[in-house]
């Protein structure tokens, strides 16, 4: 049990470290993963650079193999992103923390998802609802 929090305390020192460049940066991170927005592909350049950086110094490796990015808005988007020689995987929708986000409908397909879970958990316990009232 107490590696997972060394490595929390040890992992927050290089979020810090990212959180001050230039950019606003908003950091998402839960253990090992991380979700970080931008507004330009520039930021995130050169904040994944800063990334790969502050993990290298702190002995750690990003793994641009795990690494994806998606581009949320209305105009389409062509151009690769490359960081430290390593184009990143770009992806319409990703799940973090259990939610899933896409780039078109951001998160109606995930509210919609709720709503069917609920539905066929309510409809399991109906049953049992019904008997006690």
């Amino acid at each position: 049990m107490l590696s997972p929090l060394l490595f929390l305390i040890y992992f927050d020192n290089v979020m810090q470290s990212i959180d001050k460049t230039d950019f606003k940066t908003e950091i998402f991170g839960y253990a090992d993963d991380v979700a970080q927005t931008k507004t330009s592909r520039t930021e995130l350049e050169i904040t994944m650079k800063k990334w790969d950086q502050e993990l290298t110094k702190a002995g750690l490796k990003l793994s641009y193999s795990k690494t994806e990015y998606m581009k949320v808005g209305k105009q389409p988007e062509d151009n690769t992103t490359i960081v430290n020689g390593h184009e990143l995987k770009k992806t319409t929708s990703f799940t973090y923390l259990g939610s899933k986000l896409t780039s078109h409908k951001f998160l109606e397909e995930e509210i919609n998802n709720s709503i069917a879970k609920f539905t066929k958990n309510l409809c399991a316990l109906y049953p049992l609802l019904k008997k006690y009232t």
